[in-house]
């Protein structure tokens, strides 16, 4: 958490509304200047960490009475009422900046809006789409940001100047860091020798490549010199500004920047050879038993015991061994289990090519298995989120080969979709089985529904809205593969092996993780087990052993809270019977947003409860 204060100008509007609950969720405190604060909505005005300050945007004096101790201006506000706009917004801004300076070089974040761009010239905007304002409107908010440039020469700094501060002061992170790492190994709590070596190359990857020495080109100054281009390709700065900008991102990485990743490599180096080489779980370490009862408990957010967890995931494995030899038979193959495993993952006809057809392909069918699920969840769902969800490939500058799928959120207001994201530069890392079942964790009718469900919940507090709970959501996103089938979907056998194939690699986590730091097992062990029981590739198996060890109880939380979900569901049909309704039940697990799983099951029993007396 932080105690940085902004001051937000426009708190009340559309924007300012959803910037502050953002910076509210980050532990930001908020200084907001409002015209009438008894007017203000109780959302704001009951809140320990808003402060609102009575005053006008319009009054010099007040703008810069509610800045003082501000890190930051968010100015997203607009005159009373919209009138005289044109003529009022300019000197708005202007007391703004002036606000920023006599705070002691506050920033200033104003949002941007679609009035700086020619839609027919710029159908799709990135942050380098250059700004050409149509209609009188465009022209004053491009007005605006040049008054902003300009105070930016003279002391109010600018999003890159931020950009090149973080750069400089990741120095101070990263001792903060180390500092703790030591302290926890001169207390004999160590990672394994994997760990220290892994994290070396990172930070030496970070502090290679000019302008520090090695082959190729720092990744962090690619980017930086990739941003001062946009900017100067947009006509937000000029050329001299563009050098200056480049100069000082070098010296903030030639003296903060690659000394602090260097210093950390050399303490992960030394620590290697103190590191066990046989990696085992947290449990050796001092007071590891209660570390990880205090780690499982708050991945899991119940009280179940490290051997409880284990013989569940036994179970678990099992019983799912036994629904793929169901489907090994149907399919004909005749073999064991692991030769099937082995065929379903080694075989080119489980894969799309790895072109740009085989891509598009893969994009289709995604797309066409979230279409379907559009059409189905009406009739499983009673409460249905007002923004769409789309299926898009990762843009390739982020996209990581054989990185998994991932959601991300749409707006409470349903103006920006869901985006349901493919990383597809390796498609030997992208299976056809499980296509299916990871399109309806990711999308429909899996994260998509509880994320945007929650964020768009009306008369409870913002932070029920935005928690993160990983029993919760995970428990969620493995329910909803297997409700799939109930909605119509895996009618290809080799689709619900794989999506069998994900629900064992959930099991699995149980046994190993507890089994890794409350059992004593290896690595080794725990490869061994994985590589028995499930058709991943070695590199997958290894990798997420690997994470279970240096993530203790995070990896439980997926199976235990879909099990939590289908017990409840089970004791709703046998207490209601034929008052059981699905639709309700999903949405009383929806309707409250994230929530440890003990507050899930007394919320459904009090559903259930209102149920047989309604």
């Amino acid at each position: 958490m932080t105690s940085t204060v902004i001051c937000m100008l426009g708190i009340s509007g559309g924007i300012g509304g959803s910037v502050a609950t953002a910076l509210l969720r980050h532990g930001f405190l908020l200084r907001a200047l409002v015209r009438d604060p008894a007017a203000l909505s109780p959302q704001w005005a009951e809140r320990h960490n808003v402060e609102l300050v009575p005053g006008n945007a319009m009054n010099a004096a007040d703008v810069a009475a509610a800045a003082v101790g501000c890190s930051a201006i968010f100015h997203g506000v607009n005159p009373a009422g919209y009138r005289d706009w044109d003529k009022l917004v300019l000197p708005m801004i202007d007391n703004t900046i002036a606000a920023a300076r006599a705070a002691g070089g506050a920033r200033v974040v104003l949002p941007g809006t679609i009035y700086n761009f020619d839609p027919i010239a710029t159908p799709l905007l990135d942050e380098h789409s250059p700004q050409r304002p149509k209609g009188e409107k465009g022209n004053i908010r491009r007005g605006l940001e040049r008054r902003l440039e300009d105070a930016a020469g003279t002391g109010v700094p600018t999003l890159m100047d931020a950009y090149i501060a973080r750069i400089g002061g990741i120095a101070r992170a990263q001792s903060q860091l180390v500092e703790i790492a030591k302290r926890n190994a001169a207390a004999g709590s160590r990672v394994p020798r994997f760990a220290y070596e892994a994290m070396s190359r990172q930070s030496r990857a970070l502090s290679a490549g000019a302008p520090f020495a090695g082959p190729g080109t720092n990744v962090v100054w690619t980017d930086a010199q990739a941003k001062i281009e946009g900017l100067l390709k947009s006509g937000k700065i000029d050329r001299a500004r563009a050098a200056a900008y480049k100069t000082a991102a070098h010296e903030a990485l030639i003296a903060h920047w690659g000394p602090a990743y260097a210093e950390q490599a050399a303490w992960f180096e030394a620590e290697v050879p103190r590191a066990d080489v046989v990696a085992t779980g947290v449990g050796k370490n001092p007071n590891g038993k209660a570390y990880y009862e205090m780690a499982l408990a708050s991945g899991t957010t119940t009280r179940l015991t490290p051997d409880e967890v284990h013989r569940i995931g036994l179970a678990e494995v099992a019983r799912i061994k036994v629904e793929m030899e169901t489907i090994k038979t149907q399919v004909g193959f005749e073999g064991s289990l692991p030769e099937f495993f082995r065929y379903v993952r080694d075989t080119a006809r489980f894969y799309y090519p790895n072109t740009d057809a085989g891509r598009q392909a893969y994009i289709d069918a995604a797309t066409a298995h979230v279409d379907f699920m559009k059409q189905q969840v009406p009739r499983f769902f009673g409460t249905l989120p007002k923004a769409d969800v789309v299926v898009k490939r990762v843009e390739g500058y982020r996209e990581i080969p054989g990185a998994p799928q991932h959601y991300f959120l749409s707006t409470p207001d349903g103006s920006r979709p869901g985006v349901y994201y493919l990383h597809l530069s390796d498609m030997r890392a992208m299976p056809i089985p499980q296509l299916e079942v990871i399109s309806y964790h990711e999308a429909l009718p899996g994260h998509h529904m509880n994320f945007a469900i929650a964020q768009e919940m009306t008369g409870v507090p913002e932070f029920r809205k935005f928690l993160d709970i990983n029993a919760y959501q995970e428990g969620w996103g493995l329910y909803t593969e297997k409700l799939g089938k109930e909605m119509g979907g895996y009618r290809d056998p080799y689709s619900d092996f794989g999506r069998l194939s994900t629900e064992i690699w959930r099991a699995i986590r149980l046994v190993l993780d507890a089994g890794l730091h409350a059992k004593g097992w290896t690595e080794e062990q725990a490869v061994a087990y994985y590589r028995d029981n499930s058709p991943a590739a070695e590199g997958q198996i290894r990798a997420e052993v690997q994470r279970y060890i240096v993530w203790p109880g995070q990896a439980a939380g997926y199976k235990i809270g879909m099990l939590k979900i289908e017990e409840l569901r089970k004791r709703a049909e046998s207490e209601l019977g034929e008052r059981f309704d699905l639709k309700e039940f999903h949405d009383t697990i929806l309707g409250g947003g994230q929530m440890p799983l003990p507050l899930l099951e007394r919320r459904v029993g009090e559903w259930i409860e209102t149920r047989k007396h309604g």
